[in-house]
């Protein structure tokens, strides 16, 4: 399809994830044949068997292969993190609130990740998974990156509702 329209507008969003579920080729392989039409990567791991959205390490996903290969191939893709499952909408097109088991990175696992990325020169992290306002940790998060204005290239946006915490929300 993005061969076929042959537009720099229709790029690919990969999945991380549900490549490692349901590969066919190796990720050298893939990389080659898709790689350059990269626009967004959804990064989380799992074992294979399962969409779990864990984080980095904690299923058999050869993280470092594929930060090289998406230097190599897309350097300027957005990298979407999907921390967590909880949320109070109830959208149509997304049953993430249907997750029984509230899956959540730890605040701990959700920086480090963002140091990483940062370290490999990520410009842009997208938080998600849920409603990023229900994590309990997204105000660490956002004091994190608050801090590491001018050291860090890296650009942060939140797919939120913003209707958490209004106060605070007001405050900034």
């Amino acid at each position: 399809l993005i061969t076929c329209v042959d537009s720099p507008r229709l790029r690919h969003c990969f999945d991380m994830g549900h490549w490692n579920m349901f590969k066919k080729v190796g990720l050298e392989e893939w990389f080659a044949q898709l790689g350059s039409y990269i626009a967004e990567v959804h990064i989380h791991d799992n074992r294979g068997t399962r969409d779990d959205h864990g984080p980095i390490g904690a299923g058999t996903i050869d993280f470092p292969l594929f930060f090289r290969l998406m230097r190599q191939y897309a350097p300027d893709a957005v990298h979407t993190i999907e921390a967590h499952s909880r949320c109070n909408c109830r959208c149509g097109m997304c049953d993430i609130w249907r997750t029984p088991d509230n899956r959540s990175f730890t605040p701990s696992q959700l920086i480090s990740q963002l140091k990483s990325l940062d370290r490999l020169g990520t410009k842009h992290v997208v938080f998600t998974g849920g409603e990023p306002l229900m994590s309990g940790y997204t105000w660490r998060l956002i004091d994190w990156f608050a801090a590491n204005q001018g050291r860090s290239q890296t650009r942060l946006a939140i797919n939120s509702n913003l209707g958490m915490e209004s106060q605070r929300v007001q405050a900034l």
